[in-house]
């Protein structure tokens, strides 16, 4: 199916992916009602309260966004019509990774901050992980009516507040090496607004209405939405002259490697319909009929029905059975994709999330999604009925592959099903939705230790004249824990029955029972062992394997946050106090870079210490998590 609004019959550069990210409740679903409300997938009058992307049963209930939700909608500026693929994103760290998910397919970064509150720990961490996929950002203070109806400021404290959150955000883009344009009044990179109330201003509306002082004049006369400054021709100038399209996206990004050939690469940087198709996978979803779909960007080509394509990661060939366009809840159906398109597709095969799919076969491709956390917390699952431990394994199974950072495996030693992610709360939201078909027993959530070599150089032997060498790696930058390399290999069974056996072994020592992580193992063959038997591979895989484990000197470890905290330098002393008092340890106190503190701390539900930080400095603080960490016990 063909419309105004297929990607197919729009050229690139009239094209628009964007992303909203912030800190939960700072408004994200609120803002998304009216854009696609512009676009008249949305009633006017509901913009703002019907939390339209929020359509997960879970996230109305909770009231906040879970999953990543995308929509596609057109608007028309200067009688030019624009498509625009919105991708709204979670704001709680425990779903982090859909955020990452998210941000690699989109060109532009819209970040909410919350006037009251102000930048909290997952803005900078969305911030920070909007600047490694180097997006063109703009930056929305929400919930300015907020300052005026219920802190009551004054005109000139309300100006402070705005220029110190513009100010915190510049400091996070300098910090990060932030290479484009900062977000600034002038440069129309600033908006302020009440996603609520649906009215916005930027410096051209804020000139002419008069400035600040209007606006507060507005709310003590109860006058909460001005016509004059209507949210969504603000931000139809911003989606039309600020916003970047996919043509000049790719052109600053090139988020796809350089190792593909030049052909491929100037494509890129030139997308036409004609030229062969590269398109990236994002996250996985559910479909209406129950299959398992994956969202796409497709960087230049045609995608087609019936395509035949190469996926860089599984080393293989799939056909695409179905394209679709997001249209909020439901999806419309297509025939093609163009250049620059945000879609979803149905392939032959489950594919990658982080896939780059091509035309032609292009090997050695390494490609990573920029993945902020790795998992943390585990709970043991069972079912209330045992007839139901199969349907169990199967769903837990099931969510393993629409979550990139939840881990699903059933212990060797002791038979329990465990089920690993980023929080406690992302966690609860996968139980919960468990349990719509089966009653569960669970576990008390624990923190999860791993075993990690400690080596510090590369440990090498020869078994059956195969050399193998270990050695430590940080998984923090790969999408896998551990990783594997077979050289020389002419068997396909072989490097099938290598995969399997450490995929098995690297799940639980054979000492503690804990999962192996950072262990880089490389395996050169020398003779060949293409006339051996699948038995027979497991067998030489298991030895060498179980080997490579010895060689890494694995030792148990326990994660911990490494996070660091800005404060007025009256602040560092009760900070640092209230820092003990929840487990942690100060590393490094530095006066010359605005009073920074850097600290370890335990995992633990971070909401309680966020919420003490800020009392005891009466707002006065930066703070997020550098990464995870993980200490010998």
């Amino acid at each position: 199916m063909r419309t105004k609004d297929s990607p197919s019959a729009i050229a690139p550069e009239h094209i628009r992916n964007f992303s909203i990210i912030s800190h939960v409740d700072h408004g994200k679903t609120t803002l998304s009602d009216h854009l696609i409300a512009s676009g008249g997938m949305l009633p006017s009058n509901l913009a703002g309260r019907l939390r339209a992307l929020d359509y997960l049963e879970i996230e109305q209930n909770r009231g906040i966004t879970i999953d990543s939700s995308f929509a596609t909608f057109s608007i028309t500026y200067e009688n030019q019509t624009l498509l625009c693929n919105i991708i709204d994103t979670p704001g709680h760290v425990d779903f982090s990774g859909k955020v990452a998910e998210a941000l690699h397919l989109v060109d532009n970064g819209l970040i909410i901050v919350d006037a009251v509150e102000g930048i909290m720990a997952q803005t900078i961490q969305v911030l920070h992980q909007a600047i490694l996929e180097k997006l063109n950002l703009v930056l929305f203070i929400n919930k300015i009516d907020r300052l005026i109806t219920e802190l009551e400021l004054s005109p000139k404290d309300l100006r402070s507040r705005i220029e110190r959150i513009i100010g915190e955000v510049q400091a996070v883009c300098i910090q990060n090496d932030f290479a484009g344009e900062l977000p600034t009044f002038r440069n129309h990179r600033v908006i302020l607004g009440s996603a609520l109330d649906g009215w916005g201003v930027d410096v051209t509306t804020a000139e002419t209405i008069g400035g600040i002082d209007t606006i507060y004049k507005w709310y003590l006369r109860g006058q909460t939405k001005p016509n004059t400054v209507n949210l969504m021709q603000i931000f139809s100038y911003v989606i039309a002259e600020v916003f970047i399209s996919p043509i000049q996206g790719q052109k600053r990004r090139n988020p796809v490697p350089h190792q593909i050939p030049s052909t491929y690469q100037q494509a890129i940087i030139q997308p036409t319909t004609g030229d062969p198709l590269i398109a990236i996978t994002g996250k996985r979803y559910k479909t209406n009929k129950q299959q398992v779909a994956s969202v796409i960007r497709i960087f230049t080509g045609t995608l087609n029905i019936k395509d035949q394509l190469y996926s860089n990661k599984s080393h293989q060939s799939i056909t695409i059975q179905q394209i679709m366009l997001f249209r909020g809840k439901r999806t419309l159906n297509l025939e093609s994709a163009g250049p620059g398109a945000i879609v979803g597709i149905v392939a032959s095969d489950l594919l990658p999330v982080g896939d780059i799919l091509t035309t032609d076969q292009l090997d050695n491709i390494n490609y990573k999604i920029n993945y902020t956390h790795n998992p943390t917390i585990s709970i043991t699952v069972e079912p209330q009925d045992l007839d139901q431990l199969d349907q169990l394994i199967e769903l837990l199974e099931e969510k393993e592959k629409l979550y990139p950072d939840l881990l699903f495996f059933q212990s060797p030693t002791t038979g329990e099903l465990i089920l690993s992610g980023i929080g406690t709360l992302q966690l609860d939201v996968i139980l919960e939705e468990v349990q719509e078909e089966i009653e569960l027993y669970t576990g008390r959530p624990s923190v999860i230790e791993y075993m990690i070599p400690t080596i510090d150089s590369i440990k090498s032997t020869t078994i059956n004249h195969t050399e193998i060498e270990v050695s430590k790696f940080s998984s923090n930058q790969h999408e896998e824990l551990n990783q594997l390399e077979l050289v020389n290999n002419d068997s396909e069974m072989l490097a099938e029955a290598f995969k399997q056996v450490f995929r098995q072994q690297m799940r639980s020592d054979p000492i503690y029972g804990l999962r192996i992580r950072d262990l880089f193992l490389k395996v050169k063959i020398v003779l060949s062992n293409a006339e051996n038997r699948y038995e027979d591979h497991l067998i030489f895989a298991q030895k060498v394997v179980s080997k490579s484990i010895e060689l890494a000197e694995l030792q148990p470890h326990q994660p911990l946050y490494l996070i660091s905290l800005k404060t007025p330098k009256s602040y560092i002393g009760p900070v640092t106090a209230t820092l003990s008092q929840f487990g942690g340890s100060v590393h490094e106190i530095s006066y010359k870079d605005g009073n920074q503190i850097q600290a370890e701390l335990p995992i633990i539900d971070l909401a309680a210490l966020s919420d003490r930080l800020r009392q005891i400095t009466d707002g006065n603080i930066l703070w997020f998590i550098d990464k995870i960490i993980y200490k010998k016990k």
